[in-house]
């Protein structure tokens, strides 16, 4: 017990010690700023701002918009903003806190399966390295909850199923709660929760299936008819315009093998778990171990890896797969811990098995903590800088965007999401092909835009005839945004020279490093 207790305390001061370092560097390169290291992030802010302030689910303070594929975490930003503050570092302490519970977790997991010092140090250091967890942590978003929550969900679930002959009331209720906040933290959840449910329905446990799937679609069901009635779509656009969704005809489907295949090989990592489990599972056929629960525990993560990456890709960060590599590493972990090699050092044999089986893994992750830092310093000379140009000479005004994280958050500008997140009309015109040159032009008419800040790759052959480039923002050793240029457009000649007037006032404010090009620097 004090030896697991300390291998905790000292897993949490190595995640805060490399939190520090990260931070610390960040806050150089930005100008003394702590800058998230995704714009995404920046969107739950404003939903949450909006909710605390005006009660408005939306990205902007007069419109509802179905932005987020998480209903949980901007509910829980919000309620921070309204009773406690409103700062911008509150995703970040909310990551910390949950960064130390998921360690916390582990501690509990150490104990519960018996693990030894050599695979307890090899669970933490997977989870810190391997996720990696730090990185998540600076993305401010809200995946470490998830990871949080679905690990506690998988290992209820398990003893419900393994520990106990009946469900209690209480049992009950607590399966309820967490597979109501498995769904809400990421609609992802609903993958893990019926891969469960198919769990309890094979070993005869039929109510605790019914009861997860039960609760687990409520909050979905609710929040899709809430969007309903506000004009949106039932799903959030996010997962409409990201989603891998089959369509039922010969080419539709092979569209959506072709997908589910290209999602794998994006996700080596993914590829390693699961080819580890899965052995895993072959070699326990001729073997007594390892015990019941952990096969249970290895094919449920099996089956999250194959529905998961059918209809979902990879993200920057690992953000869309962290739970499942969290999950994945317990399992394969636990597997370790039982499979039994008759050699003299066996549990250093283990270790080593794992590191090098993982090695995609590691690969991936230390890049990934590589970039990390070099990424808040692209959303702060990018998305933060177009954030405080809009803020300066379009508040109030209609602008479109399709990055529009931070400008919903810094600015207050009468935004249209020319990519569709938080603009219906932009979604229902890509879902319908009816997206257009002419439609574009129509929309900005009817938003009466006056600035457009887009990614001109994204718009090949779409860009209205009339709109009129000014100048281009391109930032160097880009490592997360969709690209290193962004381009200023006005809709007509008024609007231009006021633009290039505008840019021109601004350019002292951009770094350094930021090279600015078009029409307003030859003035």
């Amino acid at each position: 017990m004090k030896q697991s207790k300390t291998l905790f305390f000292f897993s949490v001061l190595t995640l805060f010690a490399i939190l520090a370092i990260l931070l610390w560097r960040s806050c150089v390169i930005n100008n003394n700023l702590f800058i998230y290291s995704m714009d995404d992030t920046y969107i739950h802010m404003a939903i949450a701002r909006n909710i605390a302030t005006t009660g408005t689910w939306g990205v902007v303070n007069y419109e509802f918009s179905s932005t987020s594929s998480s209903l949980l975490y901007p509910l829980l930003l919000a309620g921070i903003y309204k009773y406690i503050s409103q700062s911008e570092l509150v995703p970040l302490f909310i990551n910390i806190i949950v960064g130390i519970l998921i360690l916390y977790i582990i501690y509990r997991i150490t104990l519960r399966y018996k693990l030894d010092r050599y695979l307890s140090i090899l669970l933490y250091a997977l989870a810190i390295f391997y996720i990696p967890l730090s990185a998540l942590i600076i993305t401010g978003m809200e995946h470490t909850l998830q990871i949080a929550i679905d690990l506690v969900y998988v290992l209820i679930s398990l003893d419900l199923l393994f520990r106990k002959d009946t469900a209690s009331r209480t049992d009950m209720v607590l399966i309820s709660v967490l597979s109501v906040l498995v769904s809400m933290i990421r609609y992802e959840g609903m993958f893990l929760v019926f891969v469960v449910a198919i769990v309890f329905v094979l070993n005869r446990r039929y109510a605790p299936a019914f009861v997860s799937l039960f609760f687990c679609s409520l909050p979905v069901l609710i929040f899709g008819l809430y969007s309903v009635y506000h004009g949106s779509n039932f799903l959030p656009n996010p997962l409409i315009l990201k989603a891998n969704r089959p369509e039922f005809s010969p080419y539709g489907l092979v569209v959506f093998l072709k997908t589910w295949a290209r999602n794998l090989s994006l996700a080596p990592h993914l590829l390693a778990i699961a080819a580890f489990l899965g052995i895993g599972l072959l070699h326990s056929r001729k073997s007594a171990s390892p015990d019941r629960e952990v096969k249970v525990f290895m094919a449920a993560v099996l089956g999250v890896i194959v529905v998961h990456s059918m209809f979902v890709g990879v993200g920057w960060f690992f953000r869309y797969e962290a739970y499942i590599m969290a999950l994945g590493i317990v399992a394969a972990v636990l597997f370790l811990q039982q499979l039994e090699l008759h050699k003299k050092h066996a549990r250093v044999l283990k270790c080593l098995v794992v590191l090098i089986v993982f090695l995609p893994l590691l690969w991936q992750s230390t890049d990934t903590l590589v970039r990390t830092v070099p990424a808040t310093r692209n959303i702060y000379e990018q998305q933060y800088q177009m954030a405080l140009f809009a803020h300066r000479y379009f508040d109030h005004e209609g602008v479109a965007l399709n990055d529009i994280g931070a400008v919903a958050y810094f600015a207050d500008t009468r935004m249209l999401d020319l990519f569709g997140l938080a603009s219906r009309e932009v979604s229902l015109l890509k879902r319908t092909g009816a997206y257009t040159k002419d439609s574009i032009r129509s929309l900005a008419r009817a938003n009466s835009i006056r600035l457009v800040i887009i990614y001109d790759s994204w718009f090949q052959g779409l860009i209205p005839d009339e709109w009129i480039k000014v100048g281009e923002w391109t930032i160097a050793d880009n490592m997360i945004c969709a690209g290193p240029t962004v381009s200023f457009w006005a809709t007509d000649k008024a609007g231009a020279n006021r633009l290039a007037m505008d840019l021109k006032d601004f350019s002292p404010s951009l770094p350094r490093t930021v090279i600015q090009t078009g029409n307003y620097m030859e003035n």
